[in-house]
């Protein structure tokens, strides 16, 4: 019995790491907080994350593979983004400036 217990608990604990590895890429709307090069040349950009997109933390750093996807982009511009979970690190995909929502009016998911 005591096998057999360990064994479903075991399973129990796989299925949460294979999940992980399947995740789905987020694509919303963000403001721009900040970008920075770090010491190894890595670019990350910071992204507040807009209200109801049911995510637990507002503010999320993604790193930048291609430079060239944050040329035109500054500090508070809101944008659209694509990002996902690559190599265990937040990784932006595609971005690109949106117009900012009006207050009361439906937002545009795509310009």
């Amino acid at each position: 019995m005591r096998r057999l217990w360990l064994a479903l608990l075991g399973a129990a604990l796989a299925v949460p790491a294979l999940a992980q590895t399947a995740e789905a890429p987020l694509a919303t709307r963000a403001q721009v907080r900040s970008i920075n090069k770090d010491g190894d040349g890595k670019t990350y950009i910071a992204l507040k994350v807009m209200p109801r997109t049911k995510l637990p933390f507002s503010s999320l750093t993604f790193l930048v593979r291609n430079p060239g996807q944050v040329e035109g982009v500054a500090v508070g511009d809101e944008v659209f983004f694509t990002g996902a979970r690559i190599d265990g690190e937040n990784t932006l995909q595609s971005l690109r400036k949106t117009t900012p929502c009006v207050r009361f009016q439906p937002c545009k998911q795509h310009d």
